[in-house]
């Protein structure tokens, strides 16, 4: 007997034959229509089972590149800031309004380095457009930088394949090369990693994240958020017509999970933003003098 009949016959008294009749009915519907879904479930399974076992030797031997990779492009920086100030240089508009700290370690994303009177110690590339519709930076002119260069590559390469820097192109500029997590839109990864030797770099929708996450690993004393707007109002870039569109609320949200992970992990660190507008409240705040007098004359 069933398990089906034998709970139907647990409830129902053994009289009712009429109702015993009906689960019998039922029972055999069932029957017919795990026939028929059967197979189709059998093959499914074949497929998603080939599909995860290929996924799973491409992340095994993913694993050991990533590996080999980050112990080269990074190992030399654990702990390197420490005693020292830090600044993440993004490219918002706010930066316009932004000196330079004396003796700060200066790093970049993506087209920042065109700042007038900005020198970058480091500088970091991710959403490398091949074809160049998008990009906010010149290869030549990354090229002749003299800064240390870092170039993002995906995992998996999920997002457009012009977007994923060729291996020619990093060893052209002079860059180093390192691998951030595939990034999904509206996707945002919690665990962060802290020793980025042996693990992806997560960006979390903006570079800025990688180069925190970098800045981190140094273990400064200080870091100061620059050119971090996540603001609508002022538009995108601190040059007018370039730069990307961002979800803004998305990085926000991912700002305020970085928050948590450098108070739980790294609460010796004291991080300033610089004329915050769309990160206003999350971390100390600082204005400067120039901020300040344009938007009392607007």
């Amino acid at each position: 007997m069933s398990k089906f009949k034998e709970i139907a016959r647990k409830i129902v008294p053994a009289s009712s034959k009429a109702v015993h009749r009906r689960f019998d009915l039922i029972e055999d519907k069932i029957k017919e229509l795990q026939q028929m879904v059967s197979p189709i479930i059998a093959n499914n399974s074949t497929s998603l089972n080939m599909q995860s076992e290929s996924d799973m030797l491409y992340l095994m031997c993913k694993a050991n590149e990533v590996m080999n990779i980050h112990k080269d492009t990074f190992s030399e920086y654990k702990n390197k800031f420490i005693g020292k100030k830090v600044v993440l240089v993004g490219s918002g508009p706010t930066l316009n309004y932004y000196k330079p700290i004396p003796d700060a370690i200066h790093i970049g994303v993506n087209g920042s380095y065109k700042k007038q009177g900005l020198h970058l110690d480091y500088l970091f590339i991710q959403d490398f457009d091949g074809e160049g519709k998008n990009r906010v930076f010149d290869v030549e002119e990354v090229k002749e930088l003299d800064c240390k260069k870092f170039v993002g590559r995906y995992i998996k390469c999920i997002t457009n394949k012009n977007m994923h820097a060729e291996e020619r192109v990093i060893e052209y500029i002079g860059a180093k090369s390192y691998f951030v997590y595939d990034y999904y839109p509206g996707w945002i990864k919690y665990d962060i990693p802290i020793n980025i030797e042996y693990y992806p770099v997560t960006d979390n929708s903006s570079t800025i994240f990688t180069t925190l996450n970098f800045a981190l690993y140094g273990h400064p004393d200080e870091i100061y958020i620059v050119g971090c707007d996540c603001s609508y109002g002022n538009g995108i870039h601190f040059l007018p017509g370039d730069g990307l569109p961002m979800m803004m609320d998305l990085v926000k949200k991912n700002w305020e999970i970085m928050k948590k992970h450098i108070s739980t992990y790294y609460d010796d660190i004291k991080v300033t933003s610089v004329n915050p507008i769309g990160l206003k409240g999350l971390f100390e705040d600082f204005y400067t003098n120039e901020f300040l007098e344009s938007n009392m004359n607007n």
